[in-house]
């Protein structure tokens, strides 16, 4: 099981800020993206970060990153605040984690594994900053939000 609990924490987390993304055009790290000027949200997982505290018991920590982009619109000044929003409102205080994947050898069977909790990162759960228009020939504007979390977890071998 170890060796497929990261790969379940990718599928079970994209698969949960996907069924929550309402209007927004989501693409997860490593999807194509076409390069057209659009608003959009990517997103990225970091870790899992893993500590062992016994032979079989994992607190395994994930970083989700999320980068907001919204073409300048003179008369939406509040668009991206809007996208930053509902980013905002899918990082729940908790993910479920499930054996999703294609099957390799009966282990993906979609069977609950346990529950990502949301923790702080210093003193924030939730952190969003608004960066504006980063570069002043390019016409958009960015934003960052970040959400940690952690599981923990018995991982039979």
């Amino acid at each position: 099981m170890k060796e497929h609990i990261d790969r379940w924490l990718v599928a079970s987390t994209s698969k949960f800020i996907w069924d929550r993304r309402s209007t927004l055009k989501l693409y997860i790290e490593g999807q194509d993206r076409s390069g057209n000027e659009e608003d959009y949200v990517q997103m990225r997982i970091s870790g899992p970060y893993t500590n062992q505290y016994s032979r079989k018991d994992y607190l395994m920590r994930v970083e989700l990153n999320f980068l907001i982009s919204s073409i300048i619109n003179e008369t939406d000044n509040h668009k991206i605040f809007r996208m930053c929003g509902l980013v905002e409102k899918a990082l729940e205080p908790a993910i479920p984690v499930y054996r999703y994947g294609k099957d390799t050898g009966g282990v993906d069977t979609g069977a609950y594994i346990g529950c990502l909790q949301r923790i702080k990162a210093g003193d924030q759960e939730v952190i969003t900053n608004h960066w504006g228009q980063v570069s002043p020939d390019v016409r958009v504007l960015q934003s960052t939000i970040e959400a940690h979390y952690q599981l923990d977890v018995r991982l039979e071998n």
